[in-house]
Protein backbone atom coordinates (compact mmCIF):
# COMPACT_ATOMS: atom_id res chain seq x y z
CA UNK A 1 0.00 0.00 0.00
CA UNK A 2 1.45 3.33 -0.99
CA UNK A 3 1.09 6.58 0.97
CA UNK A 4 -1.86 7.80 -1.12
CA UNK A 5 -3.81 4.57 -0.60
CA UNK A 6 -3.13 4.71 3.15
CA UNK A 7 -4.40 8.29 3.44
CA UNK A 8 -7.44 7.50 1.30
CA UNK A 9 -8.25 4.45 3.42
CA UNK A 10 -7.95 6.40 6.67
CA UNK A 11 -10.03 9.26 5.22
CA UNK A 12 -12.77 6.78 4.22
CA UNK A 13 -12.77 5.37 7.77
CA UNK A 14 -13.02 8.86 9.26
CA UNK A 15 -15.90 9.73 6.94
CA UNK A 16 -17.67 6.48 7.82
CA UNK A 17 -17.36 7.04 11.58
CA UNK A 18 -18.39 10.69 11.22
CA UNK A 19 -21.54 9.70 9.31
CA UNK A 20 -22.26 7.00 11.90
CA UNK A 21 -21.91 9.47 14.77
CA UNK A 22 -24.06 12.02 12.94
CA UNK A 23 -26.76 9.39 12.43
CA UNK A 24 -26.66 8.31 16.08
CA UNK A 25 -26.82 11.92 17.24
CA UNK A 26 -29.97 12.69 15.23
CA UNK A 27 -33.38 12.46 16.82
CA UNK A 28 -34.99 9.13 16.01
CA UNK A 29 -37.75 9.33 13.47
CA UNK A 30 -41.05 9.38 15.34
CA UNK A 31 -44.13 7.83 13.82
CA UNK A 32 -47.37 9.74 14.19
CA UNK A 33 -47.81 9.19 17.92
CA UNK A 34 -51.59 9.58 17.71
CA UNK A 35 -52.33 6.93 15.08
CA UNK A 36 -53.62 4.40 17.62
CA UNK A 37 -55.83 6.99 19.30
CA UNK A 38 -57.12 8.10 15.90
CA UNK A 39 -58.03 4.51 15.00
CA UNK A 40 -59.76 4.06 18.36
CA UNK A 41 -61.84 7.21 17.87
CA UNK A 42 -62.87 6.12 14.36
CA UNK A 43 -64.05 2.78 15.78
CA UNK A 44 -65.94 4.52 18.61
CA UNK A 45 -67.64 6.91 16.19
CA UNK A 46 -68.85 3.99 14.08
CA UNK A 47 -70.59 2.26 17.00
CA UNK A 48 -74.36 2.62 17.29
CA UNK A 49 -75.78 3.15 20.79
CA UNK A 50 -72.83 1.70 22.75
CA UNK A 51 -72.84 1.69 26.53
CA UNK A 52 -69.70 3.52 27.62
CA UNK A 53 -68.06 3.62 31.04
CA UNK A 54 -65.09 5.97 31.11
CA UNK A 55 -62.68 5.47 34.01
CA UNK A 56 -60.99 8.23 35.98
CA UNK A 57 -63.22 11.15 35.02
CA UNK A 58 -62.96 13.32 38.14
CA UNK A 59 -61.68 16.73 37.09
CA UNK A 60 -58.26 17.68 38.36
CA UNK A 61 -58.63 21.10 36.73
CA UNK A 62 -62.13 22.32 37.44
CA UNK A 63 -62.47 24.27 34.20
CA UNK A 64 -61.43 21.35 31.94
CA UNK A 65 -63.68 18.35 31.37
CA UNK A 66 -62.05 14.96 31.53
CA UNK A 67 -64.81 13.16 29.66
CA UNK A 68 -64.40 12.17 26.02
CA UNK A 69 -68.02 11.98 24.95
CA UNK A 70 -67.17 13.51 21.57
CA UNK A 71 -65.21 10.35 20.80
CA UNK A 72 -68.44 8.34 21.06
CA UNK A 73 -71.11 10.65 19.63
CA UNK A 74 -73.71 7.88 19.24
CA UNK A 75 -73.47 6.56 22.81
CA UNK A 76 -76.72 5.25 24.22
CA UNK A 77 -75.29 5.42 27.75
CA UNK A 78 -72.20 7.35 28.80
CA UNK A 79 -71.09 7.24 32.43
CA UNK A 80 -67.98 8.69 33.98
CA UNK A 81 -66.53 6.93 37.00
CA UNK A 82 -63.89 7.68 39.58
CA UNK A 83 -62.90 6.57 43.05
CA UNK A 84 -64.07 9.93 44.46
CA UNK A 85 -67.10 12.11 43.86
CA UNK A 86 -66.54 15.20 41.79
CA UNK A 87 -67.28 17.07 38.60
CA UNK A 88 -67.78 14.66 35.63
CA UNK A 89 -68.29 11.62 37.91
CA UNK A 90 -71.55 9.72 37.52
CA UNK A 91 -70.51 6.54 39.36
CA UNK A 92 -68.20 6.37 42.37
CA UNK A 93 -66.31 3.08 42.34
CA UNK A 94 -62.90 1.54 42.91
CA UNK A 95 -61.79 0.19 39.52
CA UNK A 96 -60.53 -2.98 41.25
CA UNK A 97 -64.08 -3.67 42.42
CA UNK A 98 -65.95 -2.15 39.50
CA UNK A 99 -68.16 -5.16 38.81
CA UNK A 100 -69.51 -4.94 42.35
CA UNK A 101 -70.86 -1.48 41.47
CA UNK A 102 -71.87 -1.70 37.81
CA UNK A 103 -72.17 -5.44 37.22
CA UNK A 104 -70.42 -7.66 34.71
CA UNK A 105 -70.43 -7.16 30.94
CA UNK A 106 -72.68 -4.12 31.10
CA UNK A 107 -70.64 -1.86 28.81
CA UNK A 108 -69.22 -2.04 25.31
Amino acid sequence: MNLFEGITSKWSSIQYFYSLLTTLKQEPEQPDSNWLLDEFIVCCQAMQQPKVLELGTKRSILTRSTRHESWVPNAGVYWGTDIEAGEDVDVIADVHRLTETVGEEQFD
